[in-house]
This record gives C-alpha cells, sequence and structure tokens, in this order.
C-alpha cells in the first residue's frame, strides 16, 4: 500500500510540475507561421512532381515494352 501512495504522489507532483527539469524550448518552432505553412506547401508540391515523373515514367516502359512484345 505504502509504494501505490508513492506512486500516486509522485504522479500528481509530474503532473504540477512548475519547473519541468526537461527543456521544452526545443519543440517550440523558430520559423513564423507563414514561414512553416510555406515549407509545408513546398514540401507537398515537391511530392506531387516526383509521383507524376514516376508515372510518366512507368508509362513509358509500359509503351516500350507492349511495343516490344508485338514485335
Amino acid at each position: 500500500m505504502e509504494t501505490y501512495l508513492k506512486n500516486i504522489i509522485r504522479g500528481f507532483g509530474s503532473i504540477l510540475d512548475i519547473a519541468p527539469r526537461t527543456d521544452y524550448s526545443r519543440f517550440i518552432p523558430k520559423e513564423t507561421p507563414t514561414e512553416r505553412m510555406r515549407s509545408h506547401w513546398q514540401s507537398a508540391g515537391d511530392a506531387i512532381a516526383r509521383a507524376v515523373a514516376n508515372v510518366k515514367q512507368d508509362s513509358q516502359q509500359n509503351k516500350s515494352n507492349s511495343s516490344n512484345s508485338l514485335r
């Protein structure tokens, strides 16, 4: 029972920790929201461009393979 009570008190203490030992500032973004949105849209655009290039390459390979099989 004593261990159980210590765990409960330790849990409340960690919830109410006003001065945590961990530095949480590393999780706070340094860029402005506008810069972060621009970065996310750039990443999305890059992913779309790669996908289009892959589909184009696959399409060209399929055309090449189908014309070779007809010969």
